[in-house]
């Protein structure tokens, strides 16, 4: 997990379990997400490579769906897997969704996407955490030097108006973290002593944040260098 210089953070390496892997050596390749609505599944790979090569299609196999991979039964008799560079699915009380990065308003008052791959909550306003991000025991916190303002949802997009004068703060929910971006609408307030001496509060739990070289903070193993 990092925070780039351009200011943005991504959870994509704070994984759990990594999904498991076809036994027959499958060959990645590019491809759209399978959905059940546009290929047909069955539960094992016996099961899916005697399908596939019945009906003559390609089959899923259920069974090794994971956040960022499908396996698939060709009607050559061979297995495939399709990686894919974020997760395009995420599980909820055991059951596998397609990502969705849409907000919606918690009980809490957060912002939360309805479907991704870690737990993500933007501030509804106030004095709590800019962003909470959690996933596999470790969490990371960033906080605004200050009290938010109400925010404006967009789809996966919340702007907290005038965070100083004539800034805009956007956060961006994504399948595997977020975004964030400072929008400056004049000139005089690109020049603001305030926006250059700017600096969040970051907080974790269960890992260490270090700067890169490059300007950025890598989140790692406590005590180690290992990347989380």
């Amino acid at each position: 997990m990092s925070v780039g210089a351009a200011g943005w953070l991504t959870a994509g390496l704070l994984s759990g379990p990594a999904a498991p892997a076809a036994h027959a050596a499958p060959t990645a390749r590019a491809a759209q997400p399978t959905t059940p609505a546009d290929a047909s599944q069955a539960p094992t790979e016996d099961a899916a490579l005697e399908q596939a090569k019945r009906t003559g299609k390609e089959v899923e196999v259920a069974s090794l769906r994971g956040e960022s991979v499908d396996v698939v039964a060709t009607p050559e008799g061979k297995l495939q897997a399709r990686q894919y560079l974020r997760p395009v699915r995420t599980r909820i009380e055991g059951r596998w969704q397609d990502i969705d990065t849409d907000l919606a308003r918690q009980t809490d008052g957060t912002l939360a996407p309805k479907a991704t791959s870690v737990g993500l909550a933007f501030s509804g306003g106030g004095d709590g955490p800019l962003v909470r991000m959690r996933r596999a025991g470790r969490e990371l916190a960033l906080s605004w030097p200050g009290k938010l303002p109400t925010p404006v949802t967009d789809g996966a997009t919340a702007t907290y108006p005038d965070v100083l004068p004539d800034v805009d703060l956007r956060m961006g929910a994504q399948a595997d973290g977020f975004t964030q971006l400072l929008v400056v609408k004049s000139a005089q307030a690109a020049s603001s002593p305030e926006l250059a001496r700017l600096e969040l509060k970051l907080a974790t739990e269960g890992m260490d944040v270090k700067k890169t070289a490059a300007g950025g903070l890598s989140a790692v193993e406590p005590g180690t260098d290992a990347t989380v």
